[in-house]
């Protein structure tokens, strides 16, 4: 933590996707978005000139998620029981919605520098290593 780089080591994921069609194409979409959240939150940040140019528009200057970001132990599940009664059989879409569990990643973040004395307020999505590695330099400061 001293450096403000950070690993997943592992994710459970517990989703409703109503009757599934093809659970196995389910949970490929879910972590397929959970791990897009995750690069979203951590790593994905854009950054501009000063007259608006983007400066971070390559995979050189732009990190997105690989599979080293993929935590050790994932876990994904799907509800039973679950019905749609207007989806197609019984289903709901996957898409993208789970893209929003990647924000479970910058909670578990803010939650582990609060437990350097205080609340990250400074810290923003994306909660890159040199955002999170100057949060840490301010709390040894204060």
């Amino acid at each position: 933590m001293l450096t403000g780089r950070t690993t997943l080591d592992s994710a459970h994921i517990l989703h409703d996707c109503a009757s599934s069609i093809n659970p196995m194409v389910d949970i490929g979409q879910i972590q397929g978005a959970f791990i897009q959240g995750v690069g979203w939150v951590t790593t994905e940040e854009l950054v501009y000139q000063d007259k608006g140019r983007l400066l971070s528009s390559s995979p050189a200057t732009y990190k997105i998620p690989t599979i080293g970001d993929i935590p050790e132990e994932f876990h994904i599940e799907l509800m039973e029981g679950c019905m749609n009664e207007l989806g197609i059989k019984r289903s709901k879409a996957i898409g993208e919605p789970p893209f929003i569990y990647g924000e479970s990643v910058f909670f578990a973040i803010t939650d582990a520098l609060s437990s350097l004395g205080s609340y990250p307020d400074e810290l923003s999505i994306p909660a890159t290593p040199e955002k999170i590695w100057r949060v840490i330099e301010r709390n040894k400061k204060q």
